[in-house]
Parts: structure tokens; C-alpha cells; sequence
């Protein structure tokens, strides 16, 4: 076989010792359910209470739909799409859990992490920090006031 493959491509049909045809099969495969949604266009999206016209669906994953639309970008929680919109989007509510879960886990546990940290201590010749409005840097009221 005469095709030339990508260096990647090449690396991997030789370490997994497949064939060039079993390569861009699996490539294929595995990029073809992303690209049935990818640039789908819809005359208006509802997600809860918000309606989107002119709706192009751009990405999709378990728990988000990503999309342009009349007003610019937005997204939306498959939750919050009708049933059907769900179905066709293949919103599973069971992964969409687990990964809401461990998106909320992975933040506290960021927030902890931060929270630990030590504050770096101050620069000595560095003249200490005054707020914009704050009151010590207000002159003092006049008494006519």
C-alpha cells in the first residue's frame, strides 16, 4: 500500500499492529457519531425558559449542547431540553450525574486547595495598597456638610 500516513498515524498502526484500513476505519468510527450533531442547524432551540432562533449546534457532551445562534454563542443543559431534543441528543441522565458529580467534587476540592495555600508574604519596600473609595483615603467632611 502505497498511502502515506501521518506521523501519528503510522505510530499507531505499527504499536497496535493494525493495518491501514483497520486505522482509518476506527478513526472514522470514532469521529463519525461526533460529526451527525456537529453544524446541525435549528430554526429555534428551547431550553427551560429561554427560546434561541437560528440555532447551529457546534459541540455536544454529556451534560451541554454548545451552539451560535441569532444572539451570538451560547449553551445549554440537555436537562433542560425538551424530551425529544434529549432523545436526539442522546442525553443520558445516569452519565450526566456521575460527571455533574465529579465536576462538583473536582471544584471543591480546587477551592480547598487554594484555601490552603499560604498567602506569599508582603514586599517590605513596597508601599501598602489603598482601595479606590475607600474611606481612608477620603479627605475628611467639612463641617458645613
Amino acid at each position: 500500500m502505497s498511502a502515506k500516513l501521518p506521523k501519528f498515524g503510522r505510530w499507531l498502526a505499527v504499536k497496535c499492529g493494525m493495518n491501514l484500513r483497520f486505522t482509518a476505519f476506527a478513526v472514522l468510527g470514532l469521529l463519525g457519531p461526533m460529526s451527525v450533531v456537529a453544524d446541525e442547524q435549528l430554526p429555534a432551540l428551547r431550553a427551560g425558559n429561554n427560546v434561541y432562533s437560528n440555532v447551529t449546534i457546534t459541540a455536544i457532551t454529556t451534560t451541554d449542547v454548545y451552539f451560535t445562534c441569532a444572539g451570538g454563542m451560547g449553551n445549554a443543559k440537555l436537562r433542560d431540553l425538551d424530551p425529544d431534543l434529549q432523545k436526539h441528543f442522546h442525553y443520558d441522565p445516569a452519565k450526566a450525574g456521575e460527571v455533574e458529580q465529579k465536576r462538583a467534587t473536582a471544584n471543591a476540592q480546587y477551592h480547598l486547595q487554594v484555601l490552603r495555600q499560604p498567602t506569599p508574604p508582603r514586599n517590605p519596600h513596597q508601599a501598602p495598597r489603598r482601595h479606590i473609595g475607600s474611606m481612608q483615603n477620603r479627605p475628611p467632611a467639612s463641617p458645613d456638610r
